[in-house]
This record gives structure tokens, sequence and C-alpha cells, in this order.
């Protein structure tokens, strides 16, 4: 039988068997190909794609245009996890700690997990599982807990609640990890925000650059911490607890993605969904936001419209369906705003949808939320749609935020 072609996988794994380097995107596609028989239409493209597809695999990306071997990679990569008054009886933390640090195998890890003192003598560990039952309900569990014991080791260096654990990655394809203790009390808190912030940025710019305006962990955690200054510096937090302190971005347990996006299809059917306006002052709500809004593709001069920002969404809309001439008693109008990425591009949040109707009642509704509750400043950009049919899409941009007018009526046309 003819000898079966190497997958590009495959290829790569002996390319980057001994780089210890970053290495330059372009240089590793020209290699792939000289000996990978693509038949794609664009060959290069193809294969740029089967390699972003091994990030967190067995490469990452130090930053778009370099990649090296993950566990070049990770090599001294080292993280802090706070450990609470329940670690500390049970004499263990939690495994799913280890996620995104360690390659994920078959292989259950607490089979073939290493643990070394700051001496480099073998700790011993278990994996301890705990289970804890509804007392009204036997055989209902209300949690469940799979915990790396290390319970002598924990006991012998006097750990209390607040303390650290710090874990240095020896060797990623090995699972070889170094155990370290920290007091609380000893422990410099100006360096650890400054460390977790720096992984934060890093996976923001992640995010603001990636064309799904979300993260998979397995694919970002390893690049982001690769890209840290310093790697095997001082430890800040594990990225899960770094991340919760972070008010750009949020794990909703599958993706990271931007605080202010819209709900997952999960979340959605869980909770539904409402915008949630930001605080604004009575000074504030007395401003007048002038709008400059066109039909999307249009050349014509824009209508400019403003309304005070104690009013709400309903106002605008009515006022928008107004100054276009839309229908004022039939068919929705939805809003979302247009917040600035990297490279010159928008993303979308919802903001929700407003019914002719004010006591319609409508889910998901926009109607109460006041124009200054939408946290604007001059140049900022919305999409307004008039009939979700037909989705007749518009651009707004704000003018400008000045004071009311003695003797105005607001919402108002001021040209179109």
């Amino acid at each position: 039988m003819p000898a079966r072609q190497p997958t590009v996988a495959d290829i790569l794994q002996d390319l980057l068997r001994d780089v210890t380097e970053p290495v330059p995107l372009s240089e590793l596609v020209d290699r792939v190909l000289q000996r990978y028989e693509s038949k794609a239409k664009n060959p290069r493209s193809s294969v740029r794609a089967k390699i972003a597809e091994e990030s967190g695999r067995s490469l990452v990306f130090t930053d778009r245009a370099h990649v090296l071997p993950i566990g070049i990679a990770m090599r001294g990569v080292r993280f802090r996890i706070p450990l609470s008054q329940f670690e500390i009886d049970e004499g263990g933390f939690a495994m799913n700690y280890l996620s995104n640090y360690l390659p994920s195998s078959r292989s259950p890890l607490e089979n073939r997990i290493k643990l070394l003192d700051a001496q480099g003598r073998p700790i011993q560990t278990r994996k301890n599982v705990y289970v804890k039952t509804d007392d009204e309900a036997p055989d209902e569990y209300t949690d469940i807990r799979e915990l790396l014991d290390v319970k002598d080791w924990l006991r012998a260096k006097g750990a209390r609640a607040g303390d650290y654990l710090i874990v240095t990655v020896e060797d990623w394809y090995t699972s070889t990890l170094r155990l370290e203790f920290e007091k609380a009390s000893e422990a410099n808190a100006d360096e650890i925000a400054r460390r977790d912030q720096q992984l934060c940025d890093i996976l923001f710019d992640m995010l603001e650059h990636t064309t799904r305006e979300a993260l998979y962990p397995h694919e970002a955690i390893p690049s982001a911490l690769a890209r840290q200054p310093d790697k095997g510096g001082y430890a800040g937090h594990h990225w899960l607890i770094a991340l919760q302190m972070d008010e750009r971005m949020v794990y909703d347990g599958f993706t990271i993605r931007y605080s202010d996006a819209p709900p997952s299809l999960f979340e959605l059917l869980l909770e539904g969904y409402e915008f949630e306006g930001k605080p604004f002052t009575r000074e504030q709500g007395a401003q007048v936001y002038r709008f400059s809004a066109r039909l999307k593709y249009s050349k014509r001069k824009p209508v400019i419209v403003e309304i005070q920002g104690n009013q709400t969404l309903y106002d605008l809309d009515q006022i928008l369906r107004e100054a276009f001439g839309h229908d004022t008693w039939d068919h929705l109008g939805g809003f979302w705003l247009l917040v600035p990425r990297a490279g010159g591009r928008f993303r979308e949040v919802e903001v929700g949808a407003c019914a002719p109707d004010p006591n319609y009642d409508l889910d998901g509704s926009a109607m109460d939320v006041a124009v200054a509750g939408l946290g604007l400043s001059p140049g900022n950009r919305m999409k307004y749609v008039y009939d979700f049919g037909d989705w007749v899409q518009h651009e707004l941009v704000l003018e400008a935020i000045e004071p009311p007018q003695s003797r105005v009526r607001y919402p108002r046309i001021v040209s179109r």
C-alpha cells in the first residue's frame, strides 16, 4: 500500500522539534509547503489556517507573525493560587487550575503529573474527589470537586487560608511542575497586581485583534503567557483569578469575551437579556445629545436630531421614525452600540428593541433605557434598525453633548 502523506501537524512536529526561538510564520509556511502537497487553490492560506489550528496544541503565537513550540513557550511560566479554608481543610487544590498550563491528554492528569518542591524533590500527591450531598435528598449531589491532594506538604508548611501556592511549569511535555509556598504576609500585592494587569492587557489585545470577538482559552492562554515579559519572574495570579478583576473581559465557561458582549444562547435561555445602562447624574440627564443619522450606504445629507439625556430610547426611536418618514405605529426598532476595535473595526453591543406602543410588553426592551445611560461621548457611533423584517439600517454619530436651550422641547428634529 502507498505510504500515507504526512499531515501538516506531522510536518510541524518535525520542523519544530529543535526550535528554541520564535520562527516567522511566513518562513514556517514555506518550509511546510516544501514537504506538503496541498490541493488547495491557495496553498499558503490553507497551510496558515492549519498552523493556526495547532495553536495551544503543538505551538503558540508569540505575536501575530511568529510561532514557538508550546513546550518551549511554557517552560518557566509561573502563577499563584490563593489557598481557601476549604483547600486547607482538604489538603489540596482544584485540578482545573492546571488546565491550559499542561498538555491535554486522554490519560488522567493524576497519572502523569509530577510535582517537585523548591529543591527539586518529588512531592507525593494523589487525586481526591470531594463530594457533598444534600441533607434533605441524599441522592442529590450539591458540590463535587476534584482536588490534587498535597496534604502532608501543606501541613509541613503551616499553610493557612490566604497563603499562596506558587506553581512553575518545569517541563510542559512531561507535565512536571514545581510547587512553592508563600505566606500572605510576605506577598508583594503591588507586584501581583502589576503582573495580573500585564497578562490581562495581553489577552485584551488578542481579543481586540481576533475576528471572532472571543478567545478560546486552550489557544489563547498559552500564547498570552508566552508573550509576558519575564514569564519566570514574580508570579501573578492564575489567569482565571486575574481575569475576574478585569472589567473589560469575562470568562463564560467556554470563551473569553468582552464584558459588554451580548449573552450567549445558553445565557439567553437561562436568564434572558436586558441591557444594563450606566448610572448618570441629574446634570447629565439634563444635557442635550445631538446625533447625526443617515441611512446606511446613503450619500444624502444626514438628519440631525437632539434629545435630552434623561429621555429614553423609545423617545429616540420615535423621533428617528418621524425624521426618516417611517411608520410610528407599526414594526419594531432596535439599537446597537458600535464600539471601536483594533484595526479600525467596530463590534456591535446590542442595547435592545423598541416597540411603537409604549405599553407593549417586549422581551429585551430598550424602551426605558435613558440616553445618558449609554455612556456615550462625542464621536461615538450607534446602529439603528427600523423594521426587523426589511432591516432598514441607519448609522448614528453623536456630534455633541451640550446644555439645553430654554423654551425648546426635546426630542426634536434640527434638520433633515
